[in-house]
């Protein structure tokens, strides 16, 4: 399971839906205001804070844009 939680008017956002199309991995979008609360994020991720976006690859949380990054590239996929 693949989540981008992400936020309007956030550019880390943008680009981390463009590392997973570039990458071509399917994800699913969850809009913070639209789908989900902030209180809802921290509890579904088990962190008190939480930054956007918050990147959620196989079902492990990675953290932002840049731990994702670091992540997806020591496993040689971008």
């Amino acid at each position: 399971m693949n989540i981008l939680y992400t936020m309007d008017g956030c550019k880390y956002c943008v680009l981390a839906k463009e590392l997973f199309e570039r990458m071509d991995v399917d994800y699913d979008e969850v809009k913070l205001g639209r789908d989900i609360s902030k209180e809802e994020v921290k509890k579904k991720l088990d962190k008190e804070v939480v930054t956007f976006p918050q990147v959620v690859y196989n079902g492990e949380n990675l953290g932002g844009l840049v731990e994702a990054a670091r992540y997806f590239k020591s496993k040689g996929m971008v």
